[in-house]
């Protein structure tokens, strides 16, 4: 299921935000990988509907993107209309692996679960192993990091530059964004 997952930015992009759906619904994604041991958080606390949070950028604001994941980071630059893979020139990214991509991280479904962060190291926070840099057209930067799995293995906690909450986001999605540095869509 994890390869599945992975591989979700090589569909079209209405396409792989349908699948990433579906299989957060299905409880897809766990694909062996044991949850870190975190501290128990009562998530009874967290809201019944996502809010709005720090991580909305609107797509069409969107003019940068950098995703680093285990030291690996890869820039993503729009160029009139068209996106660009920024590594050492500009190659065009792929479409059929790209689309969808910006409106993608443009509303990731976060879950506020709790209003401050007692210790980044008990979420994985402190040392995180991706960390996504949005930057408008006004260049105004929102960077985010994902931390270890949440208890049930589904979500990934997650912090923003912007306030000192912590959140989750669900595990697919995060490997998805995580595979725009491991994976970039160059073209074939």
């Amino acid at each position: 299921m994890h390869q599945v997952a992975h591989r979700l930015h090589r569909f079209p992009g209405t396409l792989a935000l349908v699948f990433t759906v579906l299989l957060a619904a299905c409880g897809g994604g766990g694909g062996g990988e044991s949850p870190t041991p975190t501290p128990a958080v009562d998530m009874s606390t967290q809201a019944a509907t996502p809010t709005p949070h720090p991580f909305n950028v609107k797509e069409s604001a969107m003019a940068r993107i950098s995703v680093t994941h285990m030291g690996k980071t890869v820039e993503y630059q729009k160029r009139g209309e068209d996106w660009v893979i920024t590594d050492g020139e500009d190659i065009p990214v792929y479409d059929p692996e790209w689309q969808g991509t910006p409106l993608l991280l443009s509303f990731p479904r976060a879950t506020l679960v709790s209003s401050t962060i007692d210790n980044l190291s008990s979420y994985g926070l402190d040392e995180p192993q991706t960390r996504v840099t949005i930057v408008t057209d006004a260049g105004v930067p929102t960077s985010y990091v994902f931390g270890d799995l949440t208890p049930d293995g589904f979500s990934r906690y997650v912090s923003s530059d912007r306030d000192d909450k912590l959140y989750s986001l669900d595990g697919i999605w995060c490997d998805v964004v995580s595979a725009l540095a491991t994976d970039p869509p160059y073209p074939p």
